[in-house]
Parts: C-alpha cells; structure tokens; sequence
C-alpha cells in the first residue's frame, strides 16, 4: 500500500488485504495536528481490498469520531461499496462522495448544519400550507422582521446525512424559490436554506438545535389532515416538546379522536363572542383533549372608554360545551395581549388557542412574536 497527503487529502493506493491503520494513522494524526477539520481519503488507486483490509476504514472512522473531525470517501468502486454493504457497522456509517468535488460540497452542507444561530429568526418551515402561512405573517409580523423559510430534506438512510443529492436539493430550491417570491409580493426580506435529517422528528429536533430561541410559523388547514403525512408533519411538530412555536391552522374535519391525544395537560381557548368562531375553537380543541385534560375557556371582555372593571364571572353566557373537565370564564380587560400572556404564565397552560380575528392586530403580533406556548390561530 502507498499512502500520500496532500492538504486534506489521504490517497490510498495499491494492495489492501489486511487491517492497515496503523501505517495510516500518522498521516491522519499529521494532519489532525495541523487544524484539518474533515480529511478526504481518495480511493482511486485501491487495486484490491479484503473484508480484513475493510478494518482499516473502521481504525479511521474510530480515530477521527474521537476527534471530531469529519472523514469523506471518493473514488469508492462497486466492488469495494458491495463488499462495505457486506460488513455490519461500516457501511451505513461510509460517507462516500463521487468526486472530490461532491465531498467538498458536502464539507460545506456539514459546516451549514452545525452552525448554530443564537439571534431571533422567524422561522416558516415549508410545511402544510406555506403561502398561507405567508400571508398571515404578513398581516400580523412587523414589516423589519424578515422570514426564514427552512426546507426539510429528508435524506434517505442509504446515504450520510451530508451527502449531496441532486434531485432532492432541485425541489428543495424550487419550493424555497417560490416561497422567496411570495415574500418579494409582500416587500419582505426573505432568505431560505435547507435543514437535513431522516425524517420530521428529527427535522424539528434540528430545528430546536440549530434556531434555539426562535419562533415557528406553519399553516394546516382543516382539510389537509386528511393526508397523513401532513397530519405526520403536524404531530411531530405538536410533540416536539422543546418547541414553542405557532401553529396557524383552521378546524380538522376529520371527526376522528385518536391521533393527537398525548401532550397537553392544560388548553385555553380565547372566546371573541362570535359564535361561529367560538364553536370553531372549541371544535378544535376536542381534538387534543384527552383524559383529565383541563380546557379553560377564557372570554378577555374589552373594557369600554372610563369604565370600571369587573368582577371575573365563572360563565360565558349561553355558551354549552360537552367537555368534561372544563371552566367558562369572563374576564374584563383593558387589553387582552397582556392579559392573555399572563393568564397562560399563570395557569400554566400547555397550548393557547385563539380565534383569527383580522380587527385584533396587537394580540396576533404580541403571540407571534413572542409566544409562551403554542400558539394555534383558528379561523
């Protein structure tokens, strides 16, 4: 086996027929030692290599894990990929890239990934239905906050997650592309970029990690939870415990009690007086009540000019609900935001559900800007 380095590349030629780190290692150490943060090792010239020879990958996998440094394969031919995929525990950690153009590529998606943004962003990831979600930020989002939409790219297992993927990548830039366009329609700033991952729980997971003290914006309509993977998206979103984000959403149609029921032990339900929208929050609400959940619902009365506050009043009037482990309140307010911010602080509730209502700007900026739950908007 000859072994040359150059900048942060190990090129492997010749004979592998037995486990060769050890005649490796100095040179990965040398360049560990230098600053390198991921190393290519170039397989162009492996003329043969044995289940044994195998081993030698796994000392480098081992070596720079322990290191934190990202290691890359290219030049990987069919035989020496079968023979991987034939041996437990190195192929489906194998990151291999066509050409060493691809593996750089990859370098800068794994650097992207691990960029960590500690600032505020307002996050629209593009789930569910991302124009409406658009156009209710619009409304309710003070003009300097700009939007951030994020695309999943669910990378399916047989790759690493950093490997590059065309197809995947066209739509995810297609689909970002469209959403830039909206927000250029509503003279917004905008910017978009694409989180990895295997699926949507770790999507959202990614998100915590990578925006820790942002908020989230996503529309459901009613009518979309038909789709599985749309109520898939919506569930992985509502259980992801570390989120506190904002869920723009209408009434489920599907009359169905068993899917969502897991998370929310206290849910209050903000009442405007019109009927149909309060009989639309309430119908929402059933749909994450389980057993022993308390649902509070919570009718903020706006005060008129000079008048005097009033006692709270343990009823809403002429409002029935079925629900079993519930109180009717109405409160007089001067201003509902705050009030409802501290009600939730309080009484420690779970999630908020609040009924859209286009007059009421200063609650939808107050609970989209700054949210202490989850927040779902009906309309």
């Amino acid at each position: 086996m000859i072994i040359e380095t150059e900048n942060d590349i190990i090129k492997i030629s010749g004979k592998i027929d037995k486990n060769l780190w050890p005649a490796t290692r100095a040179a990965a150490s040398m360049m560990v030692e230098n600053g390198a943060e991921n190393i290519i090792i170039d397989c162009t010239g492996i003329e043969l290599i044995t289940k044994k020879g195998l081993e030698t990958f796994a000392g480098a996998f081992d070596f720079m894990n322990r290191r934190n440094v990202r290691i890359f394969f290219v030049g990987v031919d069919e035989e020496i990929e079968n023979l991987a995929m034939e041996t437990p525990g190195i192929r489906s950690i194998m990151p291999i890239a066509e050409s060493l153009e691809v593996a750089r590529k990859s370098i800068a998606i794994d650097k992207q990934m691990n960029k960590v943004y500690k600032d505020k962003y307002l996050l629209f990831p593009m789930l569910g239905n991302p124009s409406h979600a658009i156009v209710f930020g619009d409304s309710f989002v003070k003009r300097e906050k700009a939007f951030n939409f994020v695309y999943p790219l669910l990378v399916p297992m047989k790759y690493t997650l950093y490997h590059p993927i065309k197809s995947l990548e066209d739509k995810a830039n297609s689909d970002l592309g469209r959403a830039e366009g909206f927000s250029i329609f509503c003279n917004r700033k905008s910017q978009g970029q694409t989180v990895r991952s295997r699926n949507y729980v770790g999507f959202f997971r990614r998100l915590c990690e990578k925006y820790p003290v942002s908020e989230i914006l996503m529309s459901f309509a009613g009518s979309d939870m038909e789709r599985r993977d749309n109520l898939e998206k919506f569930l992985c979103f509502v259980r992801e415990e570390a989120l506190k984000g904002i869920v723009v959403t209408e009434p489920f149609n599907k009359k169905d009690p068993f899917y969502i029921k897991e998370k929310y032990d206290k849910i209050i339900v903000t009442f405007v007086g019109d009927e149909k929208k309060d009989k639309a929050c309430e119908s929402f609400a059933k749909e994450f009540v389980k057993e022993d959940t308390v649902v509070d619902f919570v009718y903020p009365k706006m005060l008129k000019l000079n008048e005097d506050p009033q006692p709270s009043k343990n009823f809403i009037e002429g409002f029935k609900s079925d629900i079993e482990y519930k109180t009717l309140k109405t409160v007089s307010v001067r201003h509902v935001a705050p009030f409802l911010r501290d009600y939730i602080k309080r009484s420690g509730g779970d999630m908020v559900i609040i009924p859209v209502m286009e007059e009421d700007e200063d609650l939808m900026v107050t609970m989209v800007t700054d949210p202490v739950c989850t927040t779902c908007f009906v309309r």
